[in-house]
């Protein structure tokens, strides 16, 4: 509807015939006061976790994977550098 604001995961806010949807996931909280911003981006999502050339867990994924049986044995270390290949940054 004119006015309102769109949830950031739901692109059309209402049904054909006007109705309010629900978002179908998580939604992030808007939040309008900029130092309330800034401390919720540093406290929440420091840099060190939204880095997106950092591939951490690598271990405790493979042997999920190996114990719910999708792969027969871990992978080594030639497989996952062949697999995870990372482009050098462009700055």
């Amino acid at each position: 509807m004119p006015g309102e604001d769109v949830w950031p995961t739901q692109p059309i806010p209402h049904t054909a015939r006007g109705v309010p949807q629900i978002p179908f996931c998580a939604t992030y909280p808007i939040v309008k006061d900029p130092e309330l911003a800034k401390r919720v981006r540093d406290e929440f999502f420091p840099k060190s976790l939204v880095d997106p050339d950092a591939i951490k867990g690598v271990d405790s994924v493979m042997k999920e994977a190996v114990n719910l049986k999708f792969i027969s044995e871990p992978l080594t270390q030639k497989q996952l550098d062949e697999l995870i290949q990372i482009p050098p940054r462009k700055m």
